[in-house]
């Protein structure tokens, strides 16, 4: 160890205050045995600190005394804390109402919207089926304002049991407005009836639930509807007595020369 190596990590005033390792302190003494500047310096760090201990002792620091704090100056300041603390709690309460009627505003004014949306909608069903109603009236009307004077209904023969047997004839007219089927229905006093027109491969063209007025069954079919091929009207009768019967009438369509 040599002295720019003591010089630059401060050896020997660690050395007096003994914070050098083993290691150090070995080379320390290797080297200060040989050199009388070093030893001079050592003796001066003791001599140093040595008087340092010295005046300490004669003058001790006076660590400064508190009195006690009196009970009513400690009351205050707690006090003083509780009041603080109730002003905290009442503001974040006051947030937290603010917030809670922010939130149930919102709340009813989308309810509000809901409802709102929810009766304009009932409104329009109502309206829809009202003008389904309506047109419903308004064809049954048209139907029975067309008299057979102007469209000549066509009479059906009913086949009962298996009979296949083509017995029926409808020559449609080029001007033909609405087809009138008369079936040769002989129950007394029918309260209602479903009528099922079929094609030549069973599958339904147009059905009915029609309660009867007085003068009997009369079918009226829309135009366009028939055209040249072979169906089977099918009637399903409900009479006042509570009897039900079934009743076929396959007919053939043709057209007028």
């Amino acid at each position: 160890m040599d002295h720019p190596y003591i010089e630059e990590h401060n050896i020997i005033a660690r050395y007096e205050m003994r914070k050098l390792s083993p290691a150090d302190c070995a080379g320390f003494e290797e080297h200060m045995v040989d050199c009388p500047s070093c030893q001079a310096q050592l003796a001066e760090a003791e001599e140093f600190r040595q008087g340092f201990r010295e005046v300490a002792a004669k003058n001790p620091v006076q660590r400064p005394v508190f009195e006690p704090v009196p009970a009513w100056l400690g009351w205050i300041t707690n006090w003083r804390v509780m009041l603080a603390t109730a002003a905290v709690c009442l503001v974040l309460f006051g947030i937290s109402l603010l917030l809670l009627v922010n939130q149930r505003r919102d709340f009813n004014t989308q309810l509000s919207e809901a409802q709102h949306d929810a009766r304009e909608w009932q409104d329009r069903y109502e309206s829809a089926n009202q003008t389904a109603a309506e047109m419903s009236k308004q064809l049954d009307e048209s139907k029975s304002r067309v008299s057979f004077a102007s469209a000549k209904p066509f009479p059906l023969i009913t086949v009962r049991g298996d009979n296949q047997r083509q017995v029926n004839f409808v020559v449609l007219p080029r001007d033909a407005q609405w087809v009138f089927l008369a079936p040769d229905i002989n129950e007394d006093r029918v309260l209602r009836y479903r009528a099922t027109l079929s094609d030549s491969g069973g599958h339904i063209v147009w059905e009915e639930n029609h309660p009867v007025p007085s003068k009997g069954v009369e079918i009226g079919l829309p135009p366009g509807l028939l055209h040249r091929a072979d169906y089977v009207l099918t009637l399903a009768v409900h009479n006042q007595r509570g009897q039900d019967f079934s009743y076929r009438y396959p007919f053939s369509v043709k057209s007028s020369e």
